[in-house]
């Protein structure tokens, strides 16, 4: 999930490409912030490029 929020997918995006609620795509959402200690989308995908959760390169799904 934190990879549609880096790609900057809103959370109605996000529950129709994951076949989910929306609102418990928000709740994901929330815990996810909690447990990264941030306030913000940009927050969390910086916090997950800082701490290897994210990688920038090659887009997904292809090769190199």
């Amino acid at each position: 999930m934190l990879e549609l929020l880096a790609e900057g997918a809103p959370a109605r995006e996000i529950a129709l490409r994951l076949g989910l609620a929306e609102a418990t795509v928000r709740n994901h959402i929330r815990l996810m912030f909690l447990k990264l200690g941030c306030h913000s989308q940009l927050e969390a995908v910086a916090i997950g490029f800082r701490h290897d959760l994210l990688h920038r390169g090659e887009p997904r799904g292809t090769t190199p």
